[in-house]
């Protein structure tokens, strides 16, 4: 039995399909391909499928990760992605698989690239709010409780780009030891600058020394 880390882009109609949704897809998926994934045992079995990290709901990615096991050591990995693409849902693409070079929960970054339809208005407010020093943002904990903070230590990098729009470069902590969703940092922001139509991508997953995760 190996491991094979499948690597896919989420875009299009896809970014409004939950996590959950995509487990499910998923899993109907690969068996649509016809790959020898290991199952679970027992009264309800079901396919080894391990996800880097959630998608936030209408974040489009150009970089996800799932895990999955075959059963057959000397399956070929060339072909994979062919396989998988011709019965994948719109908008999911699959572009590369490989053994896995790193585990799962080395996973401790993920950087973001947030476009905003402003005419190029948000940019210099954008690096005035972000260089601030504090950024004060609330978040709900798993017990339900709601954790206020200052977000602005944990941001790895950020840069801000004006032209006929603002674009927005951010890299934030992902990992299993600390989380922050980008929509926390840009929902205070535009909560003080005003609303604004903006799309985010999540464009890569890196390890702790910033290398991508693969």
């Amino acid at each position: 039995m190996k491991t094979v880390r499948l690597f896919y882009k989420k875009e299009g109609r896809a970014i409004y399909v939950s996590h959950l949704d995509t487990m499910r897809a998923m899993t109907r998926l690969l068996r649509r391909a016809g790959l020898p994934v290991w199952s679970t045992e027992g009264f309800n079995p079901h396919l080894y499928i391990t996800f880097a990290m959630p998608l936030s709901l209408g974040f489009k990615s150009d970089y996800e990760i799932a895990d999955i096991r075959l059963t057959d050591d000397d399956f070929p990995l060339e072909g994979i992605c062919e396989r998988l693409n011709e019965s994948a849902p719109d908008g999911f693409c699959f572009f590369a698989a490989k053994e896995p070079v790193k585990k799962l929960p080395e996973l401790a970054f993920a950087a973001f690239r947030a476009e905003f339809e402003d005419g190029g208005a948000f940019a210099k407010p954008l690096e005035d709010f972000l260089g601030a020093g504090e950024i004060t943002v609330s978040k709900k904990t798993k017990r339900g409780d709601i954790k206020t903070f200052n977000a602005a230590p944990d941001i790895k990098d950020w840069r801000v780009e004006k032209g006929e729009n603002t674009t927005l470069y951010i890299t934030l902590p992902a990992g299993p030891q600390k989380s922050i969703n980008p929509d926390l940092l840009i929902g205070k922001f535009l909560e003080e600058n005003g609303e604004c139509y903006m799309r985010i991508t999540r464009t890569m997953l890196f390890d702790q020394n910033l290398e991508p995760l693969q």
